[in-house]
């Protein structure tokens, strides 16, 4: 019984780790041009707040 809740346990974590790669693959790009542009994670923050209030103000 253990064994199948490891062997279970092992391929959840595979599929997760394989979703999260392909997940982080966009971020990767989002925090290569910021840095490409010259921003700081802090700005890259404040830009997508401002524009956030912007589209809320908008609907």
């Amino acid at each position: 019984m253990n064994v199948i809740i490891v062997l279970l346990s092992i391929l959840t974590y595979k599929n997760f780790l394989a979703s999260k790669e392909l997940n982080d693959e966009g971020w990767n790009e989002v925090a290569e041009n910021a840095v490409k542009y010259g921003l700081n994670s802090k700005q890259v923050v404040n830009m997508l707040e401002g524009i956030s209030m912007m589209v809320k103000q908008i609907k």
